[in-house]
């Protein structure tokens, strides 16, 4: 049987990330200033508690939670604000990679370059098989057996504000490459983010012959392969669970509106137009987390089994996510696009997340070729 039930020492972290979430994060983005003291207090708090380091593994700073704990913690942080949780600064998505990564000398000088104190914040794109719904140009050639990046990546979280651009994609071979850019301010260009996530510091960037030292090549060919997959799952999983976290909050805000508002001398919520809303906003987040917990508890045992089931579980929350902002958004009514009402801005927050991280039918193309790839393995054995 599995249970997804936590132990003591991880419902107290729960705990603590619901309180920061809901008297801290949510107060604090209601205020509408991007830079505060105030903000600087809780980024520090966050440190401390470890909440920034939940991925990243011990030799790293980190605490490295099992995957089944970090979901539940971000869920519990992305019901103050997705936009603000987006934002954090430190490994973001690399924390994933850098928890998959062999310990091997490439690694060891990765790990002391992120552990510098100027070294901090760490953006992370895996071209080959994420952002199908962005075009791209980006490329890797090979001159004199040496790498060479040209063109311009997609959106990236933290791109804005990173010391460490890595990447993943395939070289003009096909073989698959793991690298990183060293201080890649220059190369980086602005993008229009007035959709949604205004404050998760994304930003493209764009390389004319950039040439990759050896030293900067993590991994490649088949181990490149399998560390982009392991890696991509984690944080499909763990993507996931911040989009149920913001889900929940549009569910709960719109029922106690509806709850608490009246229309022709009734509440809202009693008209049955209303409530089946609120029922099928409940059922689709619901489901999402189901599939998500399955995804994570798999993953923690053996990750390269929950790559499909990683595919699947984000698939749900980006529709529930969705469905549930969009429909808050609808439930108060002309309140719903007000600015002094949060669900208008997280129905932008979440297209937003979206397209940065996959629309759903890309992820179900990936999820059918597993399928479809899975069958003919298996009719051949």
């Amino acid at each position: 049987m599995i249970s997804f039930q936590p132990t003591e020492e991880e419902l107290a972290f729960i705990e603590i990330a619901r309180d920061l979430a809901r008297q801290k994060i949510r107060p604090l983005i209601h205020e509408k200033k991007e830079i505060t003291d105030k903000y600087d207090r809780v980024i520090l708090q966050m440190k401390e508690l470890g909440i920034l380091q939940l991925e990243l593994p011990e030799k790293w700073g980190g605490l490295e939670l099992p995957l089944v704990t970090q979901v539940q913690i971000l869920q519990e942080l992305a019901y103050g604000d997705l936009d603000f949780v987006q934002s954090l600064p430190g490994a973001g998505d690399a924390a994933s990679l850098f928890r998959i990564l062999p310990e091997n000398e490439r690694s060891k000088e990765l790990r002391e370059k992120f552990l510098t104190e100027e070294m901090n914040t760490v953006a992370y794109i895996d071209i080959d098989r994420s952002y199908h719904s962005v075009k791209t140009s980006l490329h890797l050639g090979v001159e004199n057996l040496r790498p060479i990046l040209n063109g311009k990546t997609p959106p990236v979280r933290l791109g804005e504000t990173c010391n460490l651009l890595i990447i993943g994609l395939s070289d003009s071979t096909g073989n698959k490459q793991l690298c990183y850019v060293d201080d890649p301010g220059e190369y980086k260009i602005p993008v229009d983010n007035r959709l949604g996530l205004n404050h998760a510091n994304v930003a493209a960037f764009h390389f004319e012959e950039v040439e990759i030292p050896p030293e900067q090549v993590i991994a490649s060919g088949k181990e490149a392969e399998i560390i982009l997959a392991q890696a991509r799952a984690r944080i499909q999983i763990l993507q996931a669970a911040k989009e149920i976290g913001l889900a929940r909050a549009a569910l709960d805000y719109a029922t106690e509106y509806t709850a608490t508002r009246k229309a022709f001398g009734r509440h809202i919520a009693q008209f049955q137009g209303v409530s089946f809303q609120i029922a099928e906003m409940a059922i689709e987040i619901q489901a999402a987390n189901h599939l998500l917990l399955v995804a994570a508890v798999t993953g923690d045992q053996n990750i390269s089994q929950a790559l499909p089931l990683a595919l699947r579980g984000l698939n749900r929350a980006h529709r529930a996510l969705r469905f549930a902002t969009d429909r808050a958004v609808q439930l108060l009514g002309g309140h719903g696009y007000i600015r002094e009402f949060p669900v208008e801005k997280w129905m932008r927050d979440a297209q937003a997340q979206v397209l940065l991280y996959g629309r759903e039918k890309e992820l179900l193309h990936e999820y059918g070729e597993w399928l479809v790839n899975n069958h003919k393995e298996v009719a051949r054995s």
